[in-house]
């Protein structure tokens, strides 16, 4: 799955300024809702922040996924924060985790492969360093987008 086909500028904020994990979530959640079908921000950040099992996945290197699957949702979304050169925050149920790079994904419920592709994409992004520091360079969502469709390229060229 291509990531730089699942987020869009419009749901790319680059940069992230928040104050703490919630602020960031709600940014995030508030900025796909405006963007996508996805329902009530209000409702999506309660979800999220009631489902501490679901509220944070480290994948590694400084970023890390919050996620949920959603019943009335079709297709996934997603959004993507990045937070200024320097600047972190403590991600996670325990807020265990220092991240600098936060993406959210919502999913259906059914089928559960749609979600499990685009965790995975993630995944493989995080993974490569380079491809993660040119997603952190980035000045803006435009940026931001280049550094995804650099490293959708280059994951298929492997």
């Amino acid at each position: 799955m291509d990531l730089s086909r699942v987020l869009s500028a419009e749901v790319v904020l680059v940069p992230l300024e928040a104050a703490g994990d919630d602020d960031a979530l709600r940014q995030l959640v508030e900025r796909l809702a405006a963007a996508a079908d996805v329902g009530p921000a209000e409702r999506i950040v309660e979800r999220l922040t009631e489902e501490s099992a679901l509220r944070a996945t480290l994948v590694g290197n400084g970023a890390g996924i919050v996620h949920t699957r959603l019943e009335e949702l079709t297709t996934p979304a997603a959004a993507l924060g990045v937070l200024a050169p320097g600047r972190s925050l403590h991600l996670g149920a325990t807020l265990q985790f220092v991240v600098n790079v936060i993406f959210l994904v919502l999913s259906p419920v059914e089928p559960p492969e749609p979600h499990l592709e685009l965790i995975t994409a993630i995944a493989t992004l995080v993974r490569d360093e380079a491809a993660l520091n040119r997603l952190r360079g980035a000045a803006d969502p435009a940026q931001a987008i280049a550094a995804l469709k650099a490293a959708d390229a280059n994951a298929a060229g492997r």
